[in-house]
C-alpha cells in the first residue's frame, strides 16, 4: 500500500519553519512521514526546530511522524530531496513543501491523496500565493483542457 510522504527542504527558514511543521501536523489527512530537511542553515533554524519539537505533545508526535534531518554540509534542495525520496516505494505519494512555506488549507493533503487514488494521475499541480499580499504567485492555474505545458512554466 502506498504512503503519503511530505519532504520539506529548507535553508535559513527560521522565520517560517514552525508554520510549515504546524500546517502539516494540522492536516485532516496526516502524512505517513514528514521529513524536514535543514540544509546546513547558518541562521537559528535548527534551534527553532529543536525547541518546537520539544514543545509538541507526545500524543501529537504519536499521530504525526516528523523527522528532522540536519545536514552538516550544504547539498541544496534537489540532492536533499533525492537522498530521501529514492528510498521510497515507487507507489508512494511524495509532496514537496519547502521549509519556508506552509499549507493554508487543513484539507490540502487529503485532496492531494484523493487525486492519487486515480491510477491515471501521475502528478498534481498546485497554485500558491505570496503570504505578504493578496496577489497570486507566479504560478498560473492550469485549465482542464490544457495542451501546451510551456505556457505555464
Amino acid at each position: 500500500m502506498s504512503k503519503l510522504r511530505v519532504f520539506s527542504p529548507s535553508y535559513n527558514s527560521h522565520k517560517f519553519c514552525v508554520s510549515c511543521i504546524d500546517s502539516v501536523a494540522s492536516q485532516t489527512k496526516l502524512p505517513d512521514e514528514h521529513f524536514f530537511i535543514d540544509d546546513s542553515s547558518n541562521d537559528d533554524t535548527v534551534q527553532w526546530l529543536s525547541n518546537h519539537f520539544k514543545r509538541m505533545s507526545a500524543n501529537a508526535l504519536e499521530k504525526y511522524k516528523l523527522t528532522i534531518v540536519t545536514s552538516e554540509t550544504r547539498k541544496w534542495k534537489l540532492l536533499n530531496l533525492y537522498e530521501y525520496a529514492i528510498k521510497c516505494d515507487p507507489d508512494d505519494v511524495i509532496c514537496v513543501l519547502d521549509g519556508d512555506d506552509w499549507l493554508s488549507d487543513s484539507s490540502a493533503l487529503k485532496k492531494i491523496w484523493e487525486q492519487y487514488q486515480d491510477p491515471n494521475v501521475d502528478y498534481v499541480y498546485t497554485n500558491w500565493k505570496y503570504s505578504h499580499n493578496l496577489e497570486n504567485g507566479i504560478s498560473k492555474k492550469i485549465p482542464e483542457n490544457f495542451e501546451n505545458w510551456d505556457q505555464y512554466i
